[in-house]
């Protein structure tokens, strides 16, 4: 594993936002507005469905595709049963003398494409074994909501049941075709808003409601909920072909399993993908979107990539045939789509953000540059995904930095902090982050902010890194964007930087599961030994001596996290002793061991703690190594080097900084 950026050169006191607005949140990917270029690429050409005479769209209630021919559809609506044979340009109907009126549901059966079901509302339900000519009255079961069938068995059925006044159970199975049915579980009584059956094996369930996910192994007589945190989620698809990866869409992106629903990955596209359908285009590729634009996202191992995909909007539902990925299918607002030209040459808007090289000489980097190439050698340590440098957000960041250069002996100036700006000052352009990452041009919301007074681009970044608040913003794994601003002068030194999510073009699948985040990571090497002990909130005691040790902390991804017990000793088992978890780090979702003394040199530490994050226990051990002694520029005590504004609250005993 690589070596830590140096973290010797470190300032006195680094500051960091303790508001709500550090918390990175989630964006909406309608307002994207980024620098984009035409470039050639193979998107779809959509044509819109006439549907059979006399039919409003608010009159259809489901669409059924042939699982093997795209062109062959059943419509499910108001007036009966619609078949058509040629993706929707003709229309007949099926079996009028039974299907006269209302039909709330039709279903092919995945493996026989002349089985279907049709359910009319809760009254009755039919089924034929001919592609819809004939039709045999079935059984139907309690209180229907929807039906799957089993792709790998044309008579095992699901159906979910409604919710009730009274607890019912939540799903309703028949292995015979709808003769019969039973309840699998009594006790599961969730009211469930989607299924899917597991294309190799007819007992492997997964189901969604708003806020969870449940699976079931047994054909639904046991069920379990993987802890992948509250999200709007959509319907949850298996992929048809190996290793029939299952997709789960949600509002801020996609969650999948690739291992028969065993494991969980994340993706953090900041995409809504609620409305989803997998890709005919080949394995690993989805089709998504929502209310904004579509997205077509691309896997590879434990990489994705998306790129723009035009899609009818607002979208509301896709589909296409189960075997047959010739035609897709999709509903809006406006009525129903076929897309059966996918190869068909247009162009397309694609992110565009700035991106800075390794191979390129140092001396040709701009410092917001050399910043984000910095942090994201701390990300690559502990294994999370590099940041993008934006050009707004580094606009952003270089305003408030020209605010602190302009007002920094103008008490009134900070009297929201030094996070904040006063209206009416020098160099205004935001009272609070948020706000001037919005009027810089950034296009989604939220982001936050971290703050040095160093000048230095890469020292600022080793000195937030070398803290316990500050390295929680900059590692944030759903960060997408930074930024970098500086100033320097005979009076004074300020450094900013910015870190916001939004829709980037590419990311890593990461765990779904609530865990810890540990920095320094496990099997880091020449992690520093000392730390001056310079933050503001001030994470140790009053009466606390410094230099310290370079501090181990843990921070919650995807929840909240609490630790019961945590120790740090040497490889050899030597106790170390640590100062109490810092009273700020709840509100950073953060846990932190700092050694009273500097750490030993060209020696591995061995951390053991257990807890929980977001009720998800753990129990781990992380090794790091330290290298030679680093003396931290900042070991003197904090008030006789602090360089910068004043504000209320004064955290140390001398109210006023340095002057000259």
């Amino acid at each position: 594993m690589p070596s830590p950026p140096n973290a010797g050169r470190i300032a006195p006191v680094a500051f960091v936002v303790l508001l709500v607005l550090a918390a990175l949140s989630w964006m909406d990917a309608t307002a994207e507005t980024v620098t984009a270029s035409t470039i050639p690429h193979r998107l779809p050409t959509w044509e819109t469905i006439a549907l059979p005479a006399g039919l409003g769209l608010e009159q259809l209630h489901q669409v059924a595709i042939s699982p093997d021919n795209a062109n062959t559809l059943v419509l499910a609506t108001n007036n009966g049963l619609y078949r058509s044979t040629n993706a929707g340009d003709d229309w007949t109907r099926l079996a009028p003398e039974l299907f006269d009126g209302l039909v709330t549901e039709v279903a092919f059966a995945p493996n026989d494409a002349q089985r279907l079901y049709a359910r009319i509302w809760q009254w009755a339900m039919h089924r034929s074994d001919d592609g819809g000519t004939q039709w045999i009255p079935v059984t139907l079961p309690p209180s229907p909501c929807g039906m799957t069938v089993a792709p790998t068995d044309a008579n095992r059925l699901y159906a979910r049941s409604c919710g009730a006044d009274s607890p019912r159970p939540a799903l309703y199975r028949s292995d015979d075709g709808g003769v019969s049915w039973l309840a699998p579980s009594q006790s599961f009584t969730y009211t469930l808003d989607a299924l899917a059956v597991s294309p190799v094996d007819a007992n492997l369930l997964v189901a969604t409601t708003f806020d969870q996910v449940f699976v079931s192994r047994d054909a639904g007589a046991t069920w379990n909920a993987p802890p992948l945190g509250a999200r709007y989620f959509g319907r949850p698809l298996f992929d048809p072909a190996p290793p029939h990866t299952l997709y789960i869409g949600h509002w801020t992106g996609l969650t999948r399993s690739t291992d028969g629903l065993l494991t969980w990955q994340e993706s953090d596209a900041e995409r809504d993908f609620t409305a989803l359908v997998i890709s005919p285009a080949g394995v690993g590729q989805v089709l998504g979107g929502r209310q904004g634009q579509g997205w077509q996202l691309e896997s590879s191992g434990d990489r994705w990539r998306a790129l723009p995909w035009d899609a009818p909007a607002p979208l509301e539902w896709l589909g296409r045939s189960f075997h047959d990925g010739r035609t897709l299918y999709a509903r809006t607002e406006r009525g129903l789509w076929r897309l059966s030209h996918a190869d068909q040459p247009s162009s397309a808007r694609l992110f565009l953000p700035i991106v800075a090289h390794e191979a390129m000489g140092s001396h040709l980097l701009t410092p917001a540059q050399r910043a984000v190439m910095r942090l994201n050698e701390y990300r690559a340590l502990v294994d999370v995904s590099p940041v993008q440098l934006h050009s707004a957000i580094v606009t952003a960041a270089q305003n408030h930095a020209n605010y602190h250069m302009l007002n920094v002996d103008d008490s009134s100036a900070w009297t929201y902090g030094p996070h904040g700006e006063v209206e009416d000052k020098p160099g205004f352009t935001g009272r609070w982050p948020s706000d001037r990452l919005e009027a810089a041009g950034y296009p989604w919301q939220g982001g936050a902010e971290v703050m040095h007074f160093i000048g230095d681009p890469l020292a600022s970044v080793d000195g937030w890194m070398a803290t316990i608040y500050h390295r929680v913003i900059p590692l944030a794994p759903n960060a997408q964007y930074a930024g970098y601003g500086s100033g320097k002068n005979a009076r004074t030194a300020v450094d900013v930087m910015n870190v916001a999510s939004g829709p980037a073009p590419e990311g890593r699948w990461t765990s779904a599961t609530p865990h810890p985040l540990a920095y320094p990571g496990d099997g880091q090497l020449a992690t520093p030994t000392t730390w001056g002990g310079g933050e503001s909130p001030d994470p140790l005691p009053p009466d606390a001596l410094r230099p310290v040790g370079y501090p181990f902390t843990l921070q919650g991804v995807r929840g909240k996290l609490t630790v019961a017990e945590a120790t740090l000793h040497t490889a050899g088992g030597q106790a170390v002793a640590v100062h109490p978890n810092p009273p700020d780090c709840p509100a950073f979702n953060c846990f932190a061991l700092i050694a009273v003394t500097p750490l030993r040199p060209n020696t591995t530490y061995v951390v053991s703690a257990r807890g929980d994050v977001a009720g998800v226990a753990f129990d781990h051990t992380w090794r790091f190594t330290t290298g030679a002694t680093i003396n931290a520029s900042d070991a003197s005590p904090r008030r006789n080097g602090v360089i910068g504004p004043p504000w209320q609250p004064i955290l140390w005993p001398d109210p006023q900084p340095p002057q000259g």
